[in-house]
């Protein structure tokens, strides 16, 4: 293995060990050495993977505050009547009140108890812990939590499409298509890191991946 400039070994360097790969000596190749260029390869750190999994971690740790704020915001407003807040709201932000959409708000509004509210603002922070849980894991390129993450969001899946089936708008299409590119590439990527050719990387001595290098 070539040397960095300053002249210190490479981190990747025992990875070619004679007696494993066998690359180091002339004419007697190892019957090991094409399994082991794929275990340093598959090693090897992909920035390109690892931005995708931020992003998508991002993207968990967004929904997790706006929950967080969605659930301190129902807790707080539990012992209040929601249709006068939701009006007051109307009247500071002079919005029309014969809206058919502020309407429907405030209606809404109104038949909102306190034990719903409650309801709402504990399952909002419940859902907010789980974000928060896949994002941090994600974004620490944790295995744990790629799993985690194709769990919860599989299973919120039909959720969505129910709403969409209820009342369809384009936020909610968006929404589910980005769960759905979520899932099927959290399942591409474990199952790539799983098709080595139905060799473990344990079955050779010494192949142990460098601690961060995944």
């Amino acid at each position: 293995m070539a040397e960095d400039r300053d002249g210190s070994s490479s981190r990747w360097s025992g990875f070619r060990q004679p007696d494993v790969c066998g690359d180091n000596t002339p004419g007697s190749p190892s019957p090991q050495l094409p399994m082991c260029r794929l275990i340093v390869k598959r090693c090897r750190p992909n920035p390109s993977r690892n931005g995708l999994l931020r992003l998508i971690a991002v993207f968990k740790l967004l929904k997790a505050a706006l929950l967080i704020a969605i659930g301190l915001g129902a807790l707080k407003l539990v012992h209040k009547d929601m249709g006068d807040v939701v009006e007051r709201w109307v009247e500071i932000f002079r919005l029309d009140p014969n809206n058919r959409y502020i309407d429907a708000a405030l209606e809404k509004a109104s038949s909102l108890t306190p034990g719903r509210m409650k309801e709402l603002g504990l399952g909002s922070l419940l859902y907010a812990a789980l974000f928060s849980a896949e994002g941090i894991g994600l974004w620490l390129l944790k295995v744990w939590a790629e799993w985690l993450t194709v769990i919860i969001t599989s299973s919120l899946v039909p959720l969505e499409v129910y709403e969409i089936w209820r009342r369809p708008t384009w936020v909610r299409e968006v929404v589910l298509a980005i769960n759905i590119a979520i899932v099927a590439y959290l399942l591409y990527k474990i199952r790539d890191k799983h098709s080595d050719g139905g060799a473990e990387r344990g079955n050779l001595p010494g192949m142990g991946c460098p601690p961060g290098s995944q």
